[in-house]
């Protein structure tokens, strides 16, 4: 009875034991689940932490011509994953755009800093007939690379807010998440999530290991040892040794003692003290005291008083009624305000004046670049922005 007791108590440690190990070994891994703009699964693959993965969205349009603008992005669960892929911690732009948006490029302005969302957005002219050419099924849209930090269930979320064409109009094929229905078979997407790194096997480690030990030793070390070594050992130490010795330490001992010490020390000392000191202190002091001194102060006084105070009355008036982000000053903000933004900067002939398109400046930073147009576009798409606009 009691060598029962005792198999049944050992049977019960090994289980909580492999119980503990798989525990484990559960705690080290995480589950991920890609999902496409519809919220639904694509694929799920597990991970160890600390492995990398890659994820890659594909778009195909076609069927509807070349692509103007688009803004999306990629969430992905943050207590568990992070990004890899390179940012500047203080702005959160993406360090490579050319390889993590290969149709888009340059022109994408893309935000890697906030925890859990990856937002991105790109612009070109509407009149370019190149635009952003998605007409394949391998256009990729986006890549990214995930590391996994701690175990856990994690999620990708991908979402297209709108996605216009290259067209005069900027008709927009995505509005606000949704696909317009008349275009919801002409956008095709797919998804890619890396497999996991395989798992190194035990074979490749225990072959090599014995056979190449053993048989290398023993036949090099013999026949080398025996007859360098007495040879050489005789002959170089005499010879060298006395001739060069003597020669060399009695002459130079003398000679460079004694010449050197005297001649340098008197001439540079005395010439340069006295000239410099006098010259310099005169002139300078009498010339710059009186000349400034008088002419600065009377005319400044009179002649800046009478011309403000007139000329900018009338103008301002009229200027004011301009809105933020109203490009071409027509008093409204429409997508001809993000066309004309896009000629501006292609150095083409654009609506308004250079009064006008100083609106188009949307983030106040003193420059008008895509990225203001990129504003206006999520204004227009009813997403919030952290300027004052409109």
């Amino acid at each position: 009875m009691r060598k029962l007791l005792s198999l049944v108590l050992a049977l019960v440690l090994v289980l909580s034991a492999t119980a503990v190990i798989a525990g484990n070994a559960a705690d080290n891994s995480a589950t991920v689940s890609l999902y496409d703009i519809n919220g639904s699964v694509v694929k799920t693959n597990t991970y160890q932490v600390g492995e990398t993965f890659e994820v890659k969205v594909y778009l195909n349009t076609s069927d509807l011509g070349t692509i103007g603008s688009l803004q999306a992005d990629q969430k992905y669960t943050s207590s568990v994953l992070e990004l890899a892929d390179g940012y500047d911690k203080s702005s959160g732009s993406i360090d490579d755009l050319n390889a993590m948006f290969p149709v888009t490029k340059q022109k994408t302005t893309a935000n890697g800093m906030n925890e859990g969302k990856l937002t991105f957005n790109a612009s070109t002219p509407s009149f370019d007939p190149n635009g952003f050419k998605f007409n394949n099924e391998d256009a990729v849209l986006i890549v990214t690379h995930y590391t996994v930090k701690s175990s856990g269930n994690a999620s990708i979320n991908n979402s297209i807010e709108t996605l216009a064409l290259a067209n005069n109009e900027l008709t927009q094929v995505i509005r606000k998440g949704v696909i317009g229905s008349q275009y919801s078979s002409s956008i095709k997407l797919k998804y890619t999530l890396s497999d996991p790194a395989p798992v190194p096997t035990s074979a490749p480690t225990s072959r090599p290991t014995t056979a190449p030990t053993s048989r290398p030793t023993t036949a090099p070390t013999t026949a080398p040892t025996s007859r360098p070594t007495t040879a050489p050992t005789v002959k170089p130490t005499s010879a060298p040794t006395s001739a060069p010795t003597a020669a060399p330490t009695a002459r130079p001992t003398t000679a460079p003692t004694s010449r050197p010490t005297t001649a340098p020390t008197t001439a540079p000392t005395a010439r340069p003290t006295a000239a410099p000191t006098s010259r310099p202190t005169t002139a300078p002091t009498t010339a710059p005291t009186s000349r400034p001194t008088t002419a600065p102060t009377s005319r400044p006084t009179t002649a800046p008083t009478v011309k403000p105070t007139t000329a900018p009355t009338t103008a301002p008036t009229t200027a004011p009624q301009v809105k933020s982000g109203d490009s071409d000053g027509d008093g409204k903000l429409t997508l001809m305000d993000v066309t004309n933004i896009q000629y501006y900067i292609s150095s083409l002939d654009y609506f308004g004046t250079e009064e006008t398109m100083k609106s188009a400046d949307v983030d106040n930073n003193g420059r008008i670049e895509i990225i203001d147009a990129g504003f206006i576009q999520r204004y227009l798409a009813g997403i919030p922005i952290p300027y004052n606009i409109g």
